[in-house]
């Protein structure tokens, strides 16, 4: 059965190797499962959870797919290996450096708990990183659960600004 288009927010991250070239092959598969509606700038972060020399660039992606939410967050991941990605971070080993990271922010206005997925983000309300070029793209986006919109989450998120920064290309 084939499921209408469903719009969703997906947050991006590397920081190994020629990051903005992960960022853009990601970009480039995820186009072929569904289009890309709309993308932030790139901002450069800190690491957060773990001590790194090498900043991040994240970006956040608006994007419309017939893919369910399983569906997707397999090929999010088939599109990390595609893109470039040594392994997934697991709650033993912790956070690390990678490549590619492609996190499910929404799925559309759903809230989805599973053992493998859970939307919206369960973190997403603490991390600039996800927030700010969320908020590019959808500052008055209600978060379904919480029932604030990204624009109030962004302004309230812990931490500020500290640690993010747009990123200029140098």
């Amino acid at each position: 059965m084939v499921i209408p288009p469903v719009k969703v927010y997906l947050a991006l991250g590397s920081n190994l190797g020629d990051r903005r070239a992960h960022l853009d092959c990601a970009l480039s598969a995820l186009s072929q499962k569904g289009e890309i509606v709309e993308v932030s700038s790139l901002w450069e972060t800190d690491p957060v959870g773990y001590t790194d020399d090498r900043p991040y660039l994240n970006m956040a992606c608006s994007y419309r797919t017939q893919l369910r939410p399983e569906a997707l967050r397999l090929f999010a991941e088939a599109t990390e290996l595609r893109c470039g990605r040594k392994g997934k971070s697991s709650p033993v080993s912790g956070y690390a450096a990678r490549e590619i990271d492609i996190d499910i922010i929404f799925y559309s206005d759903k809230v989805i708990a599973t053992e493998d997925l859970i939307v919206p983000h369960p973190r997403a309300e603490l991390r600039s990183f996800v927030l700010f070029p969320l908020r590019e793209i959808a500052p008055d986006f209600v978060h379904p659960v919480l029932g604030s919109t990204v624009r109030d989450l962004a302004e309230k998120v812990p931490g500020g600004a500290l640690g993010i920064k747009q990123y200029d290309g140098a």
